[in-house]
């Protein structure tokens, strides 16, 4: 409508400018009748001209001719006089028959009446009103005539402007019928719509607030509305209102309204206030949403969440008091089975003993999670608050977990920035518990690389230190999506994680909530593949006076451990490096040292090979360490001393030749030689000449028979004595006898029937993600992983002595080499045939009742 009223404004603008210009030219055709001026000068689009006396009326033609609406004069019984060329347009009819004419005749029937009343107020002044034209097609055209009085001779007359209005008219409708859309829409809605003016009274409220409310439309007009507030709510919707008028934006409430019934429901109101240029508010919309079942269900669920929280504390009470109990016959368990073995006993009798140790160990270890988490969770956790010496705390949780980190060739540090205090009051037990449970679970989801135990000052305010702790590994990292869920109670990164390595999900949990109480919080930073690293703060008390300690002189302000090694009894636990061996003794011969046994690095990137070569050498009396691939093998042997290193050729990161070539520099300057045994999962022709030039001492192929194996380990130790690789002379040394190599077809083999099921198991666990792998490979063409993953395969099956199924991934380990794509799809499929005669073998060796 306020495009409509624009029109009709411009409209009287434009009439009012033509009357000006009519009276000018009035004015100027009087001067010329009056003899004042001779000439005229009319400035037109083509550039100024002049009129002379005789062609006076020419500059008032001009003037009308060139209007874009149509122009007559019309005598005092309508007849048309004059007319200007729009007006004939707009009519569709030529002009001279315009000329002459009466004017009703281009009227309809509806618009003559008017016109003569037109024409009698146009005697008076000047008026205007809409009408309709009828064209000579018969099309009715909406315009606005504005009519005003004129003398011809002293004959009374009227001048018209005639403008299309068609356009308009349109639009008009247009935002009629939008109007119309909008109210029903707003009609049907299900929520209240309502619009009030500036000051708050009602305009507009749809149907769905007169069916709730009962009241007419009539009857929600003004401030009728402020009645079917709750009294309670009636003040908060005022304010509600009244911030909306001192602020941009939609306001909201939640208040109660009354219904016909006199019941009351929770609605939420918005409004929105509506501004004009210069912002002041020129009226209110808005909606009133209900509520009520909302609010229903939030108070509902806070009682059962009470409910809840009632039996959580009730089951904690419980689970506390249960742990209690069921600790004191653990305990009995654990003594008189450590009584047991204090005592002679037989090999079988000592190994079920210790099986018994083992697990009484590992269920009193989860019921003192329990307890504690049950302790945390009913309120009844409480901290101790005494004096202890941070570094030499942690000097023992280190101790604890070094001989762990050994056992598996990790490096474990601890390290104290120079500015933290070593002498705090605090809990130093359950301080030791959190950095116990986080470096317990880096060793647990470490398989080589380094942890990393750092403590620095956050802030010393007072008598108050805030330290932060970090705990960092080089372990297998934990997806972003699963990082939160990692301190939630019996939760771990994903389903695999407890059948792999273990453990309730607990720990996290405890830990978390025993930082929370020390004042501070644990947070994690991970990456897959790259390690993670915890980190968590705490505040502890600083004393006024100082401890003695026997290690204080030892306990610089910047320690780490292998500064500590002069203060504490040597230990695997003082080492920075926790894989320690000794060195060799001076003087011994090698093939005493091989009697006695000896201290040998395995390198190999399989883990069925790994744990074979490990029970293999154990076995005969060597203590092993393993390594993943190259780069690691020289960072042990730059580390540790061994007698004798098994390279596999093929490993990731660093292959065997480049591992023993960085080896062999690294003696260039030491004067050492350590003797290395190459392993390659497939001989053929050149090998054995590659390995030798490139500085190893000996070769052997896979599948290792134990008898090559020793056979070659002896010959390379005392190459002046000529050792036999007939397996028949090497198996009168005991640790020779018994090959653990085993057929799985053949079951009469003997061999230890244990390390057979666990080479199994451990071959049917990895197996499908290796074939998974060579999948997506040949379907990605990628060569690189194809030949790794049958590589790596092909060192697990060849465990078995199955020459079809190694021949099958070594022929697909060479397509990868090879990328002979054309080839690989019918050697995968060859392979995966292999593998799943092999896997059934496998799982009849398992479960023979089931086969």
């Amino acid at each position: 409508m306020s495009d409509t009223g624009n029109e009709i404004d411009e409209l009287r603008r434009e009439n009012e400018s033509l009357r000006e210009r009519l009276r000018t030219a009035d004015e100027t055709l009087a001067a010329i009748q009056e003899g004042e001026v001779d000439s005229l000068v009319v400035q037109t689009s083509a550039g100024p001209r002049v009129f002379t006396l005789g062609d006076a009326r020419a500059p008032y033609r001009m003037l009308v001719e060139a209007m874009q609406h149509g122009a007559a004069t019309l005598d005092r019984e309508g007849v048309v006089l004059y007319c200007n060329e729009s007006l004939p347009k707009l009519l569709r009819t030529p002009r001279k028959q315009v000329l002459g004419a009466r004017w009703e005749s281009f009227l309809t029937a509806d618009s003559v009446g008017c016109f003569h009343e037109l024409l009698r107020q146009a005697s008076q002044g000047s008026v205007n009103d809409e009408f309709e034209l009828r064209t000579a097609d018969g099309t009715a055209i909406p315009v606005v005539i504005s009519a005003d009085p004129l003398y011809l001779d002293e004959s009374p007359a009227v001048c018209i402007v005639v403008t299309d209005i068609t356009e308009r008219k349109l639009a008009e409708r247009a935002l009629q019928a939008s109007e119309a859309e909008i109210r029903a829409l707003m009609e049907s809605m299900p929520l209240f719509v309502w619009v009030s003016d500036s000051e708050g009274a009602n305009v507009y409220v749809n149907r769905p607030w007169i069916d709730y409310t009962g009241l007419s439309r009539q009857e929600s007009r003004g401030d009728g509305w402020l009645a079917l507030f709750h009294p309670d709510d009636r003040s908060a919707a005022l304010a509600a209102w009244g911030s909306g008028r001192d602020r941009e934006g939609v306001y909201s409430v939640e208040c109660r309204l009354r219904a016909s019934s006199g019941d009351y429901r929770w609605f939420l109101i918005r409004g929105l206030p509506l501004r004009d240029g210069g912002g002041r508010i020129v009226k209110w919309l808005g909606t009133c949403t209900d509520v009520e079942d909302q609010k229903r269900f939030a108070r509902e669920l806070q009682r059962a969440k009470q409910v809840a929280d009632t039996a959580n504390h009730a089951k904690s009470e419980f689970l506390a008091n249960m742990s209690h109990e069921i600790r004191t016959p653990m305990n009995g368990i654990i003594g008189l089975t450590g009584l047991a073995l204090d005592t002679d006993l037989t090999l079988e009798q000592r190994e079920y003993l210790d099986g018994v140790m083992l697990s009484a160990e590992s269920l009193l270890k989860l019921i003192n999670s329990i307890l504690d988490f049950s302790k945390i969770e009913a309120g009844k956790m409480e901290l101790e608050q005494t004096e202890f010496r941070l570094r030499e705390t942690m000097l023992m949780v280190t101790k604890l977990l070094a001989l762990r980190a050994r056992e598996k060739g990790l490096k474990l540090s601890f390290n104290a920035a120079s500015e933290v205090p070593d002498r705090l009051i605090g809990d130093p037990a359950r301080l030791s518990q959190i950095v116990i449970n986080l470096v317990g679970n880096a060793l647990k989801f470490t398989q080589e690389g380094e942890i990393t135990i750092r403590v620095e000052s956050q802030e010393l305010l007072g008598d108050q230190a805030c330290l932060r702790f970090s705990v960092s590994d080089t372990g297998i990292g934990i997806p972003l999506d699963r990082q939160a869920a990692m301190f939630l109670p019996f939760t771990q990164a994903d389903n695999s994680t407890t059948r792999r390595f273990g453990g309730t999900g607990l720990g996290l949990a405890i830990a978390t909530q025993l930082v929370q109480l020390m004042g501070g919080c644990l947070t994690l930073e991970s990456e897959v593949g790259k390690g993670s690293r915890f980190h968590f703060t705490i505040r502890c008390g600083l004393p006024p006076r100082p401890l003695e300690s026997p290690l204080a002189e030892a306990l610089a302000p910047d320690t780490t451990l292998s500064v500590l090694a002069d203060a504490v009894t040597q230990s695997a636990a003082v080492a920075t490096t926790a894989t320690v061996c000794a060195s060799p003794i001076a003087g011994e011969r090698p093939d005493e040292r091989a009697r006695r046994g000896l201290r040998i690095l395995v390198a190999e990137d399989n883990s069925v090979n790994q744990l074979f070569a490990r029970r293999m050498l154990e076995k005969a009396g060597h203590s092993v360490v393993i390594v993943g691939d190259g780069q690691q093998a020289v960072a042990a042997v730059n580390h540790d001393r061994f007698d004798l290193a098994l390279m596999d050729v093929q490993m990731p990161i660093m292959d065997g030749f480049q591992a023993t070539a960085q080896i062999r520099r690294s003696e260039s300057t030491t004067g050492n030689h350590l003797p290395i045994i190459a392993m390659t999962a497939h001989a053929i022709r050149g090998d054995r000449e590659r390995c030798l030039d490139a500085g190893m001492d000996g070769y052997v192929a896979k599948p290792i028979h134990a008898a090559d194996l020793f056979a070659t380990i002896m010959t390379t130790l005392n190459p002046p004595a000529p050792v036999t690789t007939d397996p028949s002379q090497v198996a009168a040394d005991p640790a020779l006898s018994k090959s653990p190599y085993f057929d799985a077809t053949d079951s009469a083999t003997e061999v230890d029937c244990e390390l057979q099921k666990e080479l199994a198991l451990m071959f049917l666990e990895d197996c499908p993600s290796l074939m998974s792998k060579i999948h997506a490979a040949v379907s990605l063409r990628d060569s690189e992983s194809l030949r790794f993953a049958a590589h790596t395969l092909k060192g697990s099956v060849g465990i078995f002595k199955d020459s079809a199924a190694f021949e099958a991934a070594y022929r697909l380990e060479r397509v990868g080499r090879d990328a002979d794509w054309e080839a690989a799809e019918a050697a995968r499929d060859v392979l995966s045939d292999e593998i799943r005669r092999v896997c059934g073998t496998l799982e009849n060796l398992l479960n023979p009742s089931e086969s």
